[in-house]
């Protein structure tokens, strides 16, 4: 990181030449003690990364939990000893900017009173897709989850669905009496 912009002491603008991104409006103290951080620079999980935009971990602290989970499943190779058929998942590369993963939420997340909602990547995946993406990922009441990933039985799978018509989206309703019926 290199100043770009020197106005006065607390106030200058750091470019990071790797990432092509300005951080504006910082202190020198900031600079000199190494406080500035690049919003584009992988953190989290050596993949993630906030980027800019409206969204940030204080606010919105149950999409950064669930979106630093998802990467923990996918990059973390001491939860894959733990939970080992998580090895060979991914992110895509759209998700690892936070901004991404966090508008794709909030247009896609419900609640359901009492519920679990979990986040899945099997449903829309067929259960053979081991990518998070906004094409293979939506969300499923923990019971819903749970039958897709412990079961092959359609008639069990066609009553949970069941259970909860119109109280899940419809396309999601749909999708899982399409794959009971396979």
């Amino acid at each position: 990181m290199i100043i770009s912009d020197y106005r006065n002491t607390n106030d200058l603008d750091i470019y990071f030449e790797m990432y092509n991104w300005i951080c504006k409006h910082n202190t020198y103290d900031n600079f000199v003690n190494g406080r500035v951080k690049c919003l584009f620079e992988p953190r989290v999980y050596g993949h993630g990364y906030i980027g800019v935009g409206k969204y940030n971990y204080l606010e919105h602290k149950d999409i950064y939990s669930r979106w630093t989970h998802m990467l923990e499943r996918c990059y973390d190779k001491k939860y894959h000893v733990e939970k080992p058929t998580y090895k060979d998942c991914i992110v895509c590369q759209d998700w690892h900017n936070f901004q991404h993963f966090a508008k794709w939420y909030e247009d896609n997340y419900y609640d359901i009173d009492n519920e679990v909602i979990c986040l899945d990547k099997d449903l829309f995946g067929n259960g053979k897709t081991k990518i998070y993406s906004p094409q293979t990922c939506c969300f499923l009441p923990m019971k819903i989850n749970s039958v897709i990933s412990s079961t092959n039985n359609k008639k069990k799978l066609i009553n949970v669905a069941d259970e909860y018509k119109g109280r899940i989206p419809n396309y999601i309703y749909q999708r899982l009496i399409h794959n009971a019926n396979e």
